[in-house]
């Protein structure tokens, strides 16, 4: 037989209470051989509360290890499932469809692919002393998310799948999807600490249809999925900087270029949340854009970049932000806003304007440079440039 992965989950007070709430947990499990009656050669990911690994809940192999008191996310990585909080199958009437087990991969692409969730989910937390297979992410546990269902879909998404195409069985079904929306934080996106790559996916019902990352480290790129000229409808993305950190998040906008959309501050100015909008309606949020911290870690206008197809842009703030592209040779524009900005343009044909002087400095020969202090070709901005001309043709206007 071959190698298969599986997507499980039970209500979640059904092994304590036997109750159905309407609201699962969900977790992954791989099997080396494909055969559920050898049990040696299993494997689990899954993430839960502090409950789950405190007092007589704690599995027998590792009774020994201190409770768990931390109120955030646990992530378990089990090498062996026996040894895991979601494991069932000790008891021989227990069946895969009590599981509502669904097979999402088989042979070589399984193993790839759970070989790829494993690598992603060591970096999502901080192994935990004295435990076995504990990792500790630095955000609260919460029922409505983010929680189990918030790793289990960050880690499917770190390798390309959309958890909402691939929920559990309806309990006793082999053929009918649970609704994602009985699993509470499954429109969380947790952040490893590498460089990642993600996707924002469209999903149209529910509490919630924005995708709520939550950064921890690394260069990372969240591409919105975008359905095409027909419906052309985004996916929906809220950017969280929970964590200090001064690596970068692009967010990129397929099939769109800067002049598409519109950037303000919410609630008229009032709010430190970044907006950016298409057509009137809103598609990115940068929570705390506009907070000012000393570090600038987390600052969601030194930490943001957005990507267009005509031109990377960065949106300062009215502080001090450090914008930094000198990695890019796509054509950058950058404004700075008010405060002591330090900008950096890459090997492109870059835009830089500085509100609060109401100039511009345009990298004309593709060289970068820092343009506070460097700029190529300073332009006065006091007719009103149309940047956006600027950019898209490619050429100086003065």
């Amino acid at each position: 037989m071959s190698a298969k992965l599986y997507i499980g989950g039970y209500d979640v007070l059904d092994p304590i209470f036997g109750l159905d709430t309407g609201y699962d947990h969900t977790y992954l499990f791989y099997d080396t051989d494909g055969d559920l009656g050898t049990k040696d050669d299993q494997q689990i990911i899954r993430g839960g509360p502090k409950e789950n690994y405190s007092g007589s809940y704690k599995v027998p192999a590792y009774s020994s290890d201190p409770d768990v008191t931390s109120s955030n996310i646990i992530i378990e990585l089990r090498g062996d499932a026996r040894n895991s909080y979601d494991y069932r199958f000790g008891d021989p009437t227990v069946t895969p469809a009590d599981q509502d087990f669904r097979l999402l991969l088989s042979g070589a692409a399984a193993t790839n692919a759970f070989n790829d969730m494993w690598d992603f989910a060591l970096t999502l937390g901080s192994q935990m002393a004295n435990q076995h297979g504990l990792y500790e992410r630095d955000i609260d546990y919460d029922l409505l998310g983010p929680n189990s269902g918030s790793v289990v879909n960050s880690v499917m998404n770190a390798v390309g799948y959309d958890f909402r195409d691939y929920t559990p069985w309806n309990d006793g079904s082999t053929t009918v999807p649970n609704d994602p929306d009985e699993y509470p934080g499954h429109m969380g996106l947790l952040d490893g600490s590498g460089n990642d790559t993600f996707t924002a996916y469209i999903y149209d019902g529910g509490v919630t249809d924005f995708n709520k990352f939550h950064k921890r480290g690394g260069h990372d790129t969240i591409i919105l999925e975008w359905n095409g000229p027909v419906l052309d409808e985004h996916g929906k993305l809220e950017v969280n900087n929970d964590i200090a950190s001064f690596d970068l998040t692009t967010v990129y906008f397929q099939d769109l270029d800067y002049v598409d959309v519109v950037f303000e501050q919410a609630a008229g100015g009032t709010d430190t949340r970044l907006l950016v909008k298409k057509g009137g309606y809103d598609i990115v949020h940068v929570e705390d854009f506009y907070l000012n911290r000393l570090s600038n870690a987390q600052e969601g206008a030194s930490t943001t970049a957005f990507e267009f197809e005509d031109v990377i842009y960065r949106h300062g703030s009215n502080d001090a932000d450090f914008l930094n592209q000198s990695h890019s040779s796509k054509d950058v524009f950058i404004r700075g806003g008010y405060g002591n900005d330090v900008m950096t343009g890459g090997s492109g044909f870059d835009v830089v304007e500085m509100d609060s002087t109401s100039i511009i400095a345009v990298d004309r020969d593709g060289q970068g440079g820092r343009f506070d202090f460097e700029p190529v070709v300073i332009l006065n901005n006091t007719n009103n440039v149309d940047i956006a001309a600027l950019i898209e043709s490619g050429h100086v206007l003065v």
